[in-house]
């Protein structure tokens, strides 16, 4: 009844509750119950400043909706769209010299981001240190079922980068069929905006609806470089195992299959190291004794995903 009474009082159905809980206060102090009486009080303090906290929280939200709905408003002026962009979707590149190359999109509805719409990419069909080329990768496998009309279209589609990256992103679009899907760039340089067939704009700072883009360009370089400095650790910390002579691909295969990671690995015995197929006694306490060795640079937290 307890946990009811407080589930309803935080969605605000229950307003008197303060008042119960005053009321309940002075009852305990007027029949000289002063331990229930200040425990009451504490309470009543609390919920106090519950409150006032979740007032100024929906107030600051309420404030950076408004900018937000403005900024959207504002992009459709002076983008010259069709519509006011309710749906940006954002996209980035993370990596260093080619390796470990990811692409991210995150996504806002009416200016404010929708993590439950961000997504992740692994690039797969490029090498070395090409940006506009994993930027093109990631729009085809992003839009490739949309362009089908599997998939709703945003009504934005934002490329951090300068003019470059964005043509590369337009070209892909343009292939895809989606010709009428307006398409920007924002360059952190003068932070301007970039578009494909009109000159480059530079908005004042306090600007909505830069803000609005500065948002989702930042959140989509944050989201990609988590992830890639996430890949980065797990293949530093799987490498461990390439200082095991004799250890085969096959093999650390096999044991990653079999205990899921090689932290995991780190916690297991010789014995149930052995039991792996293929790996047996010797080779075991070998793995066993490289692990033990490294174990005291091994311990950096792995950055987490924000799916």
């Amino acid at each position: 009844q307890r946990v009811e009474e407080a589930c309803a009082f935080l969605r605000g159905e229950r307003p008197d509750v303060l008042q119960e809980i005053r009321a309940a206060m002075e009852e305990e102090a007027r029949h000289r119950q002063f331990e229930k009486a200040a425990a009451l009080r504490d309470t009543l303090l609390m919920l106090q400043r519950l409150i006032k906290e979740r007032t100024r929280a929906r107030k600051t939200l309420e404030v950076k909706s408004a900018e937000a709905r403005a900024g959207v408003e504002e992009l459709q002026q002076v983008l010259r769209l069709d519509r006011p962009p309710r749906v940006i979707e954002a996209y980035d590149i993370s990596n260093i010299s080619g390796t470990h190359a990811v692409g991210s999109m995150v996504c806002a509805v009416d200016g404010v981001p929708h993590k439950n719409r961000y997504r992740l990419f692994r690039i797969k069909t490029v090498t070395g240190s090409d940006d506009p080329a994993m930027m093109a990768e990631v729009i085809r496998r992003r839009y490739t079922r949309t362009a089908a009309g599997e998939a709703p279209l945003p009504d934005l589609v934002l490329v951090d980068g300068g003019i470059t990256q964005l043509r590369a992103a337009r070209a892909e679009l343009d292939r895809l069929g989606l010709h009428a899907l307006p398409a920007a760039g924002l360059a952190k340089h003068f932070e301007e905006i970039h578009q494909v067939d009109a000159s480059t704009l530079r908005l004042p700072l306090d600007s909505n609806a830069l803000k609005v883009l500065r948002q989702l360009r930042d959140e989509a370089h944050r989201f990609a470089l988590t992830y890639h400095r996430r890949l980065r650790l797990r293949r530093i910390r799987e490498s461990v195992l390439d200082e095991i002579r004799g250890l085969g691909e096959r093999r650390k295969a096999a044991l990653l299959q079999h205990f899921g990671s090689v932290a995991r690995l780190r916690k297991a015995s010789a014995e149930a190291i052995a039991a792996v197929p293929g790996i047996g006694p010797a080779m075991a306490r070998d793995i066993r004794a490289t692990l033990d060795s490294t174990a005291s640079t091994s311990k950096e937290p792995v950055p987490g995903e924000h799916a």
